[in-house]
């Protein structure tokens, strides 16, 4: 949640940081995204661990119907409306937010019962506190976060540097994000 904050705060610096001011509005509609996906990643890891593939599977085939569905529908409309190109980027990927979204809730809905207190209370042993169990959850799960951040991260380098080299080539900015 952290990190989806501070990317949409920072979304202008940021896109100015990569050399594409018109990006900021894509970082805005994708920020939620990172938080969908962790919160997803551990409702699939915890089914995973119960052996309930049908919820998993099934946000999968909706994430994808809902991110090309949508991404789609909105690049349609928002190019039919005349939007900037930037603008239509931010639209399409605001159908893979909504797909994230949509891959969460139906995993939660479909296995609301499998997560419920009792069940998971049934299974705790009497000498681990709950304190324990948070304890080590952070342990596991801090790290992976970071590594999922700094994985999009390289991405925003990337770009940073392929535009960078593309200016000092010669090639204006706006030339630069039609070649990126």
């Amino acid at each position: 949640g952290i990190c989806t904050a501070l990317i949409i705060i920072l979304s202008k610096p940021l896109a100015a940081f990569i050399g594409n001011v018109d990006a900021s509005f894509s970082l805005v509609t994708i920020a939620p995204t990172l938080f969908f996906v962790t919160v997803s990643g551990v409702l699939r890891g915890y089914l995973n661990g119960k052996e309930k593939f049908l919820p998993i599977a099934l946000s999968g085939v909706v994430e994808g119907v809902v991110k090309f569905v949508f991404g789609l529908a909105f690049a349609i409309a928002a190019k039919r409306a005349c939007m900037p190109l930037s603008s239509v980027s931010a639209m399409t990927v605001l159908g893979v937010s909504l797909g994230s979204l949509f891959a969460l809730l139906i995993m939660y809905i479909s296995s609301k019962n499998q997560i419920s207190k009792h069940n998971v209370g049934q299974k705790l042993r009497c000498d681990v506190t709950e304190s324990a169990i948070i304890k080590r959850l952070l342990m596991i799960s801090v790290p992976v976060a970071i590594g999922a951040a700094l994985n999009g991260l390289s991405g925003v380098i990337d770009l940073f540097l392929i535009m960078k080299r593309l200016i000092f080539l010669g090639y204006t900015p706006t030339d630069a994000i039609a070649l990126y």
